[in-house]
C-alpha cells in the first residue's frame, strides 16, 4: 500500500522551526490499527488523517467550501482534538489541492471544524473551548518534569493537565522525563482520559506590541 506523507511546521514562517504534524491523506477509513501503526511509526506529536467527502458524518457542514473527515493519533493514542496538526492539514490543503477556496471544514470527533485562508502562507481556525477545574498535581509529576511546588502558581486539569509557573524562563528550561511522567500520569488514568500536560507563563514583557502574551509547552503522553 502506497500513502502519501506530508510533514508540515505549523506555527512557524522559516524551515526547522514551529510544531511539526504529519498528514497523510486517504481515499477511504482503513482499519483502526493500521492508523495507529503508522502514527507510531511517524513518530510525531501528531499524525493527521485525511478522507474526503461527508460520508457518515452526522450533520451537515455549516456552510460552503470543500469537506474533509479529518481523525488524529499521537504514536500511542486517537485524541478528540489538536490544533496544529489541524493547521497543518489546512495549510497542505490550500497549497495543494484548493488554491481558490476560502475555508475548508473538517468533520472531527469534536463536530464541524473550519479552516479559512488568512493570508499568504497563513491560515486561521476556530477550535471549541475546553474546560478547565482547578486540581492538586501529584509531587511526583511535579519532580518528573523537574519543577518545584513553589515555582507553580496554579493547576488546572480537563483533558490536559495544565500547570501555570511563576516565570518563562522556568518553561524554557524543562527537561521532563517523559517515561516517568508517562508512567505516573496512566496510573493515575488508565483509562486514557489525559492527553497530556501543558506548562504556561505570562511573557515577560508583558503588553509590548508583537511580544508574546504567554510562553507554553506541551508534552504529550
Amino acid at each position: 500500500m502506497d500513502l502519501p506523507l506530508f510533514q508540515l511546521d505549523a506555527f512557524a514562517d522559516r524551515p526547522f522551526e514551529g510544531n511539526p504534524a504529519a498528514v497523510m491523506m486517504l481515499e477511504r477509513w482503513p482499519d483502526d490499527h493500521l492508523l495507529q501503526h503508522l502514527a507510531t511509526e511517524n513518530n510525531l506529536s501528531e499524525t493527521a488523517f485525511l478522507v474526503p467527502g461527508t460520508s457518515g458524518t452526522e450533520t451537515p457542514p455549516p456552510g460552503p467550501g470543500p469537506t474533509y473527515q479529518l481523525r488524529w493519533f499521537t504514536p500511542s493514542v486517537e485524541v478528540d482534538l489538536c490544533g496544529h496538526a489541524t493547521l497543518a492539514s489546512a495549510g497542505h490543503l490550500f497549497d495543494s489541492e484548493h488554491r481558490s477556496a476560502e475555508r475548508i471544514h473538517f468533520w472531527t470527533r469534536s463536530g464541524w471544524l473550519a479552516a479559512e485562508q488568512a493570508g499568504p502562507g497563513r491560515v486561521r481556525i476556530d477550535l471549541p473551548a475546553g474546560s478547565l477545574v482547578p486540581a492538586e498535581p501529584a509531587a511526583e509529576v511535579l519532580a518528573a518534569l523537574g519543577l518545584e511546588p513553589s515555582q507553580v502558581t496554579e493547576t488546572l486539569v480537563g483533558t490536559d493537565l495544565v500547570l501555570v509557573v511563576s516565570s518563562p524562563d522556568l518553561v524554557e528550561r524543562l527537561f521532563p522525563d517523559l517515561s516517568a511522567l508517562q508512567n505516573l500520569v496512566r496510573s493515575e488514568h488508565p483509562a486514557g482520559a489525559l492527553r497530556g500536560i501543558a506548562v504556561t507563563a505570562r511573557a515577560t514583557p508583558a503588553g509590548v506590541t508583537g511580544s508574546p502574551d504567554y510562553v507554553a509547552r506541551w508534552f504529550g503522553l
